[in-house]
């Protein structure tokens, strides 16, 4: 990718973190949520949280984690996880999505649950 592609893909992955900007009542979640995202994005095998942490240079996993814990949309209940060996907090997310050239609908598995504020 050359600089040019770089800098207009930034701006654009701005303008896309802006539009779900306004369900965030704290600076802190809104940044985190943009660094999450860019974390999904990169080119790593498995996402866990310190993975997504370390590729957005977070030193620990705790405000990745602390922003998936708020979101009642993303499927994060008490089961028993086999990574972990217990029953902990884990994710699961069943998606749903709708695009067309004027639009893209996300919806959670939870019902409507996808705009409501957050943190």
């Amino acid at each position: 990718m050359e600089l040019e592609e770089l800098e207009g893909w930034a701006a654009s992955f701005a303008a896309f973190c802006a539009r779900f900007d306004d369900l965030f009542s704290r600076s802190e979640s809104r940044t985190q949520a943009h660094k999450y995202l860019r974390g999904l994005l990169a080119g790593l095998e498995r996402k866990t949280t310190w993975q997504l942490a370390e590729v957005v240079k977070d030193s620990t996993p705790d405000r990745m984690q602390r922003l998936l814990y708020q979101v009642s949309c993303v499927g994060i209940h008490k089961q028993y996880c086999g990574a972990l060996g217990k029953i902990e907090n884990c994710q699961v997310a069943p998606l749903l999505t709708y695009a067309t050239a004027r639009e893209h609908v996300f919806l959670c598995g939870g019902g409507d649950r996808g705009r409501d504020r957050l943190g």
